[in-house]
């Protein structure tokens, strides 16, 4: 592992801006380096979010844009290019893109499954797949992309989900492989449950169930020190492996999966 510290100056866009976690993560990044003069980009779909959050981020330089996964390819990718244009580079990149979803709407109707399979892979490869390149350029950055413990093995509850974030997760292993050469770290985030809008109302396991700032901290953490995979917290590195070792014949009948 590789440390990385910005320097005086440093840039980073935020995809996904208004999410609970990534709005942690900023700060945290933010506070961890107090002397550093930082440059925000931020794209999520809620511009009157956008916005709000811009006017609460200074004394940072932030600026925002409007950005779906829905959107064409072409227009992710234009989105990224604005971004470059702003900023001048990306030093930091955080992907905080998620969408949980219904199971049950998506075994009836496939809108829902291409909207849960959009959100979190598909719709995000034009995006990461420009902001890599742009960082391979300049051989220097860090890509952190939220991915999930749900790609670990599919569940009955939610495989769409799993299956999506599992796709996610091998991509960013393979992009990892690709830009070591250049100096660039693209950070695997696998989080296990984390309160936030997206699971309100669930019971939750309440030793390995943080908020969002704990996870936030992690995340910063293993970025300093240059990690290449993350599991927040850290008890779920160690369940997801015993959850592995189960054979199949034994884990389809498993109940509470």
């Amino acid at each position: 592992m590789q440390r990385y510290v910005p320097g005086a100056r440093a840039t980073m866009l935020v995809i996904g801006a208004t999410s609970e976690l990534a709005v942690a993560t900023v700060k945290e990044l933010m506070a961890a380096y107090p002397h550093t003069q930082w440059r925000l980009h931020l794209l999520g779909r809620n511009e009157a979010a956008l916005q709000a959050l811009a006017a609460k981020l200074g004394p940072a330089q932030v600026s925002w844009d409007h950005y779906d996964t829905a959107l064409a390819p072409e227009s992710q990718q234009a989105c990224v290019c604005k971004a470059v244009e702003l900023l001048g580079r990306i030093d930091y990149c955080l992907c905080a893109v998620g969408y949980l979803g219904s199971q049950q709407r998506a075994e009836r109707a496939w809108q829902e499954a291409q909207r849960i399979t959009d959100a979190n892979y598909r719709g995000l490869l034009p995006v990461l797949d420009q902001v890599a390149c742009c960082m391979e350029q300049a051989r220097c950055g860090q890509l952190l992309v939220i991915s999930s413990v749900a790609g670990e093995r599919g569940r009955r509850s939610n495989y769409y989900y799993g299956a999506a974030k599992a796709a996610l997760s091998a991509y960013l292993s393979g992009l990892r492989l690709r830009l070591l050469p250049s100096g660039v770290l693209v950070m695997t985030i696998k989080p296990g449950y984390v309160r936030t809008r997206m699971v309100a109302g669930r019971k939750l396991p309440p030793y390995i169930s943080p908020v969002p700032e704990v996870v936030a901290r992690d995340i910063v953490k293993a970025a300093r020190r240059g990690q290449p995979v993350l599991y927040s917290m850290w008890l779920w590195r160690y369940i997801m492996a015993l959850t592995r070792l189960i054979p199949e014949r034994i884990f389809m009948h498993l109940r509470r999966f």
